[in-house]
């Protein structure tokens, strides 16, 4: 574990309580009181996302698909690479930030984007959806135990024959920005908030997609344009 000088002996207790017993709730108000559009902007940046490489690498099942569902859209990066695609069928965004649906709807009223502000965990509004794209290390911030419940949740928004494209850290790796980490979990502060993450493995991500009875699941390593090691999972239900 690696603890920064910067954080007082409080705020590094606080840290070590939640380490190993914390849930996604737990990263909600850094969520909404840490992240701008232009923290996001800088991260997706300084990570090599912001030239769309995940999104190239998943481009023939994006190409295929009728209708698209993203998982926490943000400042609208995978929308922005839809609409640049001139991807002209059916997109759904779910964001459970306020001030981001706020500013997705203004930003793509000129749109037929469905931009709904509901959590993935709970919703009961989504209708199925050929793709799912749940990127940038969205399944990070669950924790272990809860990443299976919400894969299975995931999966029965799924048509048959359609995926789940999950990307995220490679599960070797730990953000450069976290002040703890160790056996796939991480801890990133910013301001004064904190966010839990846990990185799941290839195996863990096939017991997952088991659970959720998706029939098959490909993983993809792959470095983005700034040297970041990423995995991509493509569950399918064929």
């Amino acid at each position: 574990m690696d603890f920064s000088i910067n954080y007082t002996v409080e705020q590094i207790d606080e840290i070590i309580q939640h380490f190993k017993n914390w849930s996604n709730e737990n990263n909600r108000p850094y969520y909404d009181d840490e992240y701008t559009v232009e923290a996001l902007k800088t991260y997706a940046t300084r990570g090599g996302l912001e030239t769309y490489q995940d999104l190239r690498l998943v481009l023939p099942y994006i190409l295929k698909a009728s209708s698209i569902l993203e998982i926490g859209a943000g400042y609208g990066r995978v929308i922005d690479y839809l609409l640049n695609l001139k991807f002209k069928k059916q997109i759904y965004a779910i964001e459970r930030s306020p001030m981001f649906c706020k500013l997705l709807r203004k930003k793509y009223a000129r749109s037929t984007i469905n931009i709904i502000e509901d959590d993935i965990q709970t919703t009961s509004s989504l209708k199925p959806v050929d793709i799912i794209l749940w990127m940038w290390s969205g399944i990070s911030d669950f924790s272990q135990q809860e990443q299976s419940l919400v894969i299975k949740k995931i999966a029965a928004l799924i048509n048959p024959q359609g995926h789940l494209i999950i990307e995220t850290f490679h599960h070797t790796t730990n953000p450069i920005n976290a002040i703890v980490s160790t056996n796939q979990s991480y801890v990133i502060p910013s301001g004064k908030r904190i966010a839990y993450g846990y990185i799941p493995s290839p195996q863990e991500i096939e017991n997952y997609a088991m659970i959720a009875r998706f029939t098959a699941v490909k993983y993809l390593e792959y470095q983005t344009t700034t040297g970041r090691p990423r995995n991509m999972y493509i569950l399918s239900k064929e």
